[in-house]
């Protein structure tokens, strides 16, 4: 391990995989929000919609015919009924879709899932088709033998940067391999969709049944403190090569690269060397990072004094971000216990108040200074007020005049800052 020690807080989430045997898929990874509203049916143009589906006791049911028109009077696509899931589109991280399925006897020739967007010419990275009964992967190979007449759960997961889909079905790993198409890493945004859409030698009608829809995600997208999942049963190199974005650390943290080699050495020996790595060297990091992060408590007692708060307010606030531990539970064993410099975790409700309180701190300074007349705002309009910084959640929008001197005095707004509450400003992402 590298001389410079390093603090990170890292919690694991840690599955078995076993065999062809049966898993949960969307273990460690986080539901979206979804409601009806977010599902939106694409039917032929020309009929009602209730003509082409309905929803009842909580089954979606979508049909088709192979002479309907298309979507929309300009499509120059087959015929489809299907569902497009909204407001979960996506262009990196690994994201799932799960759902429970049922196609009837007779239908065929028809995609019933796809992950729509892809690069030229491929308009998707998956298609999941019927062909007599068998669920394949587009035309080929083949995922399912025999899907008719039967509820079956699907589960296809998709990892952008990684440009790779895996396909379960009844919580088995039926089928994994790169996404058509060149455009998963490169912005392209996707969505997922299910239903029915004719594709070439297609049945007459096609019909397939939807239930219990859900999105979810990593649970590694957006924030600075994440679960590593570990398949216990996979080699290190497999592991590694399965998920290419091992830490979901943003900022400072994707730079530590002294984190990965380290969780890289401790998993090379196997279970055992991992917990007996964590156990005798993740609790002992600590060093100039730890300092670092360490936020100064005296400072937010100050503001909240200054905001008004009862003083027995402020003992409780303080009593919790000073009595928050961590441990790490591995195969049933616990290590541990860390209690953290910075208190409570970033996804605790109470820190995201706490960490506003501190930025009051900048609101007061930046204020102070162009009041001062050393720092001139951004007039809205010719009569307008001058705006000279916007705070939006923990992101905030600093607008001067694009001159040396409001450079160098916004730096020393930023560098009073840093020294008041001990929150360090990260300039390469600035």
């Amino acid at each position: 391990m590298s001389s410079r020690s390093i603090f990170v807080l890292v919690t694991f989430v840690v599955y078995k995989v076993v065999g062809w045997g049966t898993v949960d898929p969307t273990k460690g990874f986080i539901s979206q929000h979804l409601n009806q509203s977010n599902l939106v049916i694409q039917r032929p143009y020309d009929v009602p919609e209730d003509e082409r589906y309905s929803f009842k006791n909580g089954v979606h049911k979508l049909w088709v015919f192979k002479t309907d028109k298309p979507h929309t009077p300009t499509s120059k696509t087959n015929p489809r009924t299907e569902i497009r899931v909204r407001g979960n589109d996506y262009s990196s991280g690994v994201w799932q879709f799960e759902a429970f399925g049922y196609v009837p006897y007779g239908t065929s020739g028809v995609c019933i899932m796809q992950v729509f967007g892809s690069s030229p010419p491929q308009a998707t990275t998956l298609m999941l088709r019927v062909y007599n009964g068998t669920l394949s992967y587009y035309r080929a190979p083949v995922v399912v033998p025999n899907i008719y007449g039967r509820w079956f759960k699907l589960n296809v997961v998709h990892d952008v940067e990684g440009r790779r889909v895996e396909v379960y079905i009844d919580g088995v790993l039926k089928y994994e391999a790169a996404g058509r198409g060149r455009g998963e890493a490169e912005g392209t945004s996707h969505y997922f969709k299910c239903g029915v859409y004719a594709q070439n030698d297609a049945s007459y009608y096609m019909e397939s049944r939807w239930k219990k829809i859900r999105v979810v995600t990593d649970v590694a997208m957006g924030l600075d403190h994440n679960p590593l999942i570990i398949h216990l049963n996979a080699s290190p190199e497999q592991w590694f090569n399965r998920w290419r974005k091992v830490f979901g650390f943003e900022a400072m943290w994707t730079r530590a690269t002294e984190c990965e080699e380290l969780i890289r050495t401790l998993w090379g020996g196997g279970t055992e060397s991992l917990a007996l790595g964590i156990s005798t060297q993740v609790w002992g990091l600590s060093g100039a990072r730890c300092a670092e992060a360490r936020v100064v408590w005296t400072f937010l007692e100050k503001v909240l004094l200054k905001l008004g708060f009862h003083p027995n307010f402020i003992s409780l606030v303080l009593m919790c971000v000073s009595t928050t531990s961590y441990s790490i539970m591995l195969s049933g064993q616990i290590f541990g216990y860390s209690h953290p410099k910075r208190g409570l975790r970033q996804w605790d409700t109470l820190s995201a108040y706490l960490f506003l309180f501190r930025v009051e701190a900048l609101n007061h300074f930046i204020s102070m200074t162009e009041a001062n007349g050393k720092l001139r705002g951004v007039a809205v309009s010719r009569h307008g007020p001058r705006v000279s910084h916007l705070l939006f959640a923990d992101d905030t929008l600093i607008l001067c005049q694009a001159t040396n001197e409001a450079m160098q005095c916004v730096g020393r707004v930023l560098s009073l800052f840093e020294k008041a509450p001990g929150l360090k400003v990260n300039l390469e992402k600035s």
